[in-house]
């Protein structure tokens, strides 16, 4: 449960800051200027003012048989954001405690000495 709150609060944050930032998908925006559309193409998670920086002068004919480019300030936001992930993910792996506390340990052998017991007795009686 925390980790779908942690989400859906990730997306609120992103949806609050591209509001007040005038994010070029946010409907009624102003039409941005080039340094504004090159820092949120940058600095973007999702990658959507990436895209729609690259395909902004697109025609229907392009939209619908082009491939998006991974160049420019799109391979830049990739780069970004899986270095970010990559952060991320070392600082868990730091952070995490991968010791068993001494009462778990406790419960782990008391469950092993149990299920050895019980299959101590059912081999008896089958023999």
């Amino acid at each position: 449960m925390l980790v779908y709150l942690s989400g859906l609060g990730i997306y609120i944050l992103y949806m609050v800051v591209s509001i007040f930032s005038n994010s070029p998908f946010m409907a009624g925006s102003v039409p941005v200027s080039e340094s504004t559309m090159n820092l949120s193409a940058k600095i973007d998670l999702f990658g959507m003012a990436a895209f729609f920086e690259q395909t902004q002068y697109w025609t229907a004919l392009q939209r619908n048989t082009t491939v998006l480019q991974l160049s420019g300030n799109f391979l830049w936001n990739r780069i970004g954001v899986i270095l970010l992930a990559f952060l991320l993910l070392i600082a868990a792996y730091k952070f995490f405690k991968f010791k068993l506390a001494n009462q778990q340990k406790k419960k782990i052998a008391i469950a092993m000495t149990r299920k050895l017991k019980s299959m101590f007795i059912t081999k008896l009686l089958l023999n």
